[in-house]
């Protein structure tokens, strides 16, 4: 066949078939045409690969392929965009540790379709949070893949409309491990359409929500629930399971 260019502008272009992208987080494009001919001028990325992050910065930070992982210290705050974190597609060999405090106004964490693999887990001990509280989530995993788990200390924090989302066929292996808080408006914790394997343990921890603390619907969970913290929700349930498995 011909040979062809394709050309991807923003992340979340639609892709032809049977065609995928590795995003890679250090380097943007500018482009123009002239009488039909493409041309395109790498230039400093408007948004950056952060690495470890010890001050104050602007978010979000982006995590991808050739830049796996991102470590934000007791000292360091990420915020003021829309996401703190956006891990960008690709199989990623790393991993987010949070210490301090990532902030965004729609998501804290944000792991979006295409993002297939993240093998390090996320490991957080600060504070996680989306400040809006009429949609969003502290962590969002749309139809992607965490292995590694996610592990939220004594000390942590995830919160938002939906503190922590699993969606859209996504998988989190590694299990859900829980010895702080987990809050939101919607649900503390949330599983649609999803699995999340090797267990949920709430160690001492709270999920809450105003409305359900556990909520799954459609979804696996595999491994067991281990409570022998707090998971409750003020106006519904504290653990909604519908049309799901629990094994």
């Amino acid at each position: 066949g011909s040979d062809e260019l394709v050309v991807v502008c923003a992340p979340d272009y639609p892709l032809p078939a049977g065609r995928s992208i590795a995003a890679k987080a250090l380097v943007d494009f500018e482009y123009s045409t002239t009488s039909g001919v493409l041309s395109l001028l790498a230039v400093a990325p408007t948004t950056v690969a952060c690495g470890t992050v010890s001050s104050s910065i602007q978010g979000p930070c982006l995590m991808a392929f050739n830049a796996p992982n991102i470590l934000v210290t007791g000292l360091g705050t990420i915020s003021g965009g829309s996401t703190g974190i956006r891990v960008l597609s690709g199989v990623i060999a790393g991993g987010i540790v949070n210490q301090g405090s990532v902030i965004g106004s729609a998501y804290g964490v944000l792991v979006n379709q295409g993002a297939t693999t993240i093998t390090g887990g996320l490991s957080n001990a600060g504070l996680i949070q989306a400040s809006s509280t009429l949609a969003g989530a502290g962590v969002l995993m749309n139809a992607t893949s965490l292995a590694g788990g996610l592990n939220n200390a004594s000390t942590g924090t995830i919160s938002g409309y939906t503190g922590l989302m699993v969606a859209s066929g996504s998988t989190l292996t590694g299990g859900l491990t829980n010895a702080g808080l987990i809050t939101g408006t919607l649900a503390g914790v949330s599983l649609a359409l999803s699995s999340l394997q090797n267990g949920l343990s709430n160690t001492a921890g709270t999920i809450s929500a105003s409305v359900t603390g556990l909520m799954v619907s459609q979804s696996s969970l595999s491994g067991g629930l281990t409570n022998t913290g707090l998971i409750t929700g003020l106006s519904g349930a504290g653990i909604n399971l519908t049309a799901s498995g629990l094994t």
